[in-house]
């Protein structure tokens, strides 16, 4: 842990303490007015694919196990506590492991009804479930086996394992639960066996054969269980009140939430605000101002350019706070494996020399950003530094692309080859989300490296909610991306195993190697703890010599704050704060 990182958390578990003890007058109503850069795909927090949504979720959405947002430790918050684990040695899961929950007595749905193991069991199902398309968290739930419930205590139960999974605590414990009479309130999938729908093939063939596995999907799947505010419903202390797409949404804290019995157990209970409202604001500029007027209280994902101005202007400083937390963040370039221009790693590694990243991270960054070498971030114990980052050399960009069959020809100046007996230029268009100015700077040194290089790279601008469809079809060359870190050991098999190179799956690259899928798998099967980090490391050896993807910086994130809120506390996760700790 470096220096900054450790005094964030002293900071932070400091201000912690005297916001837990801060009395909250009942006649006080708090609203905190946050801005969010851009609208949600979905708030079901199974399907989304935004970072945006689960800003959101988090708050109105619960699991029987989260990571402290300051500390990043995992804590017990529906459930008692950790789970008892036991090793199964004998029958038919000799091998796996047991995990016994218990969920907390006072654990409520918004309707009052009890949280128990068959709402938990009812989650497993709904994710396990092929046709709901839950990719990610099936992705993550393969090791389960079944769920055992105590006839004797329905809140209760067992999680039976087919192996010793080293990320079994918050693959069983860290997903937020759903209510099974609000979901399901046709019970589709009461009478359908876990067991069935935990093994990939008889689920395949139970959703060929079982017309209830295609009703439930299609009602999950819909609107108004990603928007509506009935619909939407969760175990966290807020509920969904209002979404205008494109303006705000509104979050309302819940009037006997259940965790407000528990605030001295854990502050992760802990839920100031009474009212929550997300500004939808793309232009920064636009939330800045918003700030300054006093119709905002606190502004994140802001460009650097524009936090390093407030904090030079003495009008502004007297106003407002300023906050730079290390963040469980990276930038990348997806960039599409299975298209034919993209699919040999020469031409792919001759992109990636071909972007000045440390020129753009002094000049576009100011400073606020480390360059990274691989998909794990810098904080991991397990990162490879054995690895150095790309430099910038559009002359070995030539050398790889000639390598590769790519030579200019007809003398345009862009590079081109013979691909099924037609001439083809090395011509790729780069997408951006829209609002992002980083993004945009960063794409434009690509472009002027990538045209010394003789390739010709496109900006195009869209809404990210288009560009991951995009993506998830197949239809783009490069995409300018980031990627959330969890505080846990990372399992790649999400993002680069070719299991997950599927519609809808997180491999959205299409990357595959029979090499990368052998060491993920060796990751995820090994108990010690030393076997696994050496593992990581020769993974990220395989990703850096395929380059899957362009690996560009982790970064230091922006805060602005007005000086009235209280209880502000930077955190190494998304959004940088956590606003249930926020009042004024």
């Amino acid at each position: 842990m470096n220096n900054r990182f450790a005094l964030i958390l002293f900071a932070g578990l400091l201000l912690i303490g005297s916001c837990k003890n801060e009395p909250k007058s009942e006649t006080t109503f708090i609203e905190i007015r946050a801005r969010l850069a851009a609208d949600p795909d979905r708030l079901n927090p199974m399907l989304s694919a935004s970072g945006y949504a689960t800003e959101v979720y988090k708050l109105t959405h619960f699991p029987l196990l989260e990571y402290h947002p300051i500390t990043l430790e995992l804590e017990p918050v529906i459930a008692i506590g950790l789970p008892v684990e036991t090793p199964i040695d004998t029958g038919i899961l000799a091998g796996g492991t047991a995990y016994t929950y218990e969920i907390r007595p006072e654990a409520t749905w918004d309707d009052g009804t009890p949280i128990s193991a068959a709402d938990y069991v009812f989650t497993l199902k709904a994710a396990l479930n092929p046709l709901t398309k839950a990719n990610a968290w099936r992705g993550v739930l393969s090791f389960i086996h079944d769920v055992v419930i105590d006839p004797a205590n329905p809140r209760r139960f067992s999680v039976l394992t087919v192996e010793r999974y080293f990320l079994a605590l918050p693959a069983t414990g860290n997903m937020n639960l759903y209510p099974a009479h609000i979901y399901d309130p046709h019970g589709l999938l009461a009478d359908i066996p876990l067991r069935l729908l935990a093994n990939p093939d008889s689920a395949e063939a139970l959703a060929a054969s079982d017309p209830r596995l295609a009703e439930f999907a299609a009602l999950f799947t819909s609107d108004p269980y990603s928007r509506d505010t009935a619909m939407v419903q969760g175990a966290g202390p807020y509920r969904l009140a209002k979404w205008d797409a494109g303006q705000e949404i509104v979050l309302e804290r819940k009037t006997s939430w259940w965790g407000d019995k528990l605030t001295e157990v854990n502050d992760q209970f802990i839920a100031k605000p009474n009212r929550i409202r997300y500004k939808i604001i793309a232009d920064e500029q636009a939330a800045i101002t918003l700030l300054q007027d006093g119709g905002l209280d606190v502004v994140g994902e802001l460009t650097p350019a524009a936090f390093t101005a407030i904090q030079a202007d003495s009008v502004d400083q007297s106003g407002f706070d300023t906050h730079l937390p290390v963040y469980m963040q990276y930038y990348y370039l997806g960039l599409n494996n299975h298209n034919p221009k993209l699919a040999d790693p020469q031409v792919r590694r001759a992109l990636a020399h071909c972007l000045d990243l440390d020129l753009g991270i002094q000049s576009i960054l100011h400073g606020l950003g480390q360059r990274i070498i691989g998909p794990f971030h810098p904080s991991k114990a397990y990162y490879n530094r054995k690895i150095s980052p790309v430099p910038f050399d559009p002359s070995k960009a030539r050398r790889l692309l000639a390598d590769a069959g790519w030579t200019d020809t007809n003398g345009n100046g862009t590079v081109d080859k013979k691909m099924n007996g037609k001439v083809v230029e090395l011509h790729l268009t780069l997408l951006l989300a829209a609002g992002s100015e980083v993004g945009q700077n960063i794409g434009l040194l690509l472009q002027q490296g990538a045209r010394q290089a003789g390739i010709e790279v496109a900006l195009e601008t869209k809404d990210f909610k288009l560009i991951l469809g995009d993506m998830g079809k197949g239809n783009y060359d490069l995409a300018a991306l980031r990627n959330r870190q969890s505080p846990a050991d990372d399992d790649p098999y999400q993002y680069f195993h070719s299991d997950s190179d599927t519609p809808g799956g997180s491999n959205r690259v299409g990357y595959r190697s029979p090499v990368a899928d052998s060491l993920i798998m060796a990751i995820r099967n090994s108990p010690d703890q030393a076997t696994r980090y050496r593992l990581y490391q020769q993974f990220q050896e395989v990703i850096a010599a395929d380059q899957p993807v362009i690996f560009l910086y982790s970064p230091m994130e922006p805060v602005i704050s007005r000086k009235a809120v209280r209880g502000m506390v930077p955190s190494p996760m998304r959004p940088g704060y956590y606003l249930p700790f926020l009042y004024l």
